[in-house]
């Protein structure tokens, strides 16, 4: 099958889901599902794994996370997924500076250079 599953937050995100890898591989190999995309909040402990277990099982490994930003006097969540090697270093850029505190929009703008970012339906445009 030809589907992708973008947006799965493993048990690495603590507290919003408990699907373990071994779960998430047998449900992919049922389905025939060869793209899965890790995405879990503010956290990119469970990558290496994720990362060798879709090689091992012959699926495109879309590598990814949740983030809480500051915007506006508001918090924004934004789901940012890399595009190539460059992109990962600055998500774990981003999730450095989060885990420091510096978790506004203005802070993170910078990092966001490859990456794809996707945004609440609700959120109304917001400048890059």
């Amino acid at each position: 099958m030809n589907f992708a599953l973008l947006h799965i937050y493993s048990s690495y995100s603590l507290l919003k889901s408990g699907l373990d890898f071994d779960r998430i591989f047998k449900s992919a190999k049922k389905y025939q599902i060869n793209h899965l995309g890790i995405c879990d909040f503010n956290t990119l402990s469970g990558i290496p794994e994720f990362y060798s277990l879709c090689l091992k099982n012959n699926i495109k490994p879309l590598i990814g996370c949740d983030i809480n930003v500051k915007y506006d006097d508001a918090s924004l969540t934004l789901s940012l997924f890399c595009t190539d090697e460059d992109s990962y270093l600055s998500l774990v850029k981003i999730i450095s500076l989060i885990n420091n505190n510096q978790s506004s929009l203005e802070t993170i703008k910078r990092e966001l250079k490859s990456l794809v970012c996707v945004l609440p339906t609700s959120t109304n445009s917001i400048e890059f």
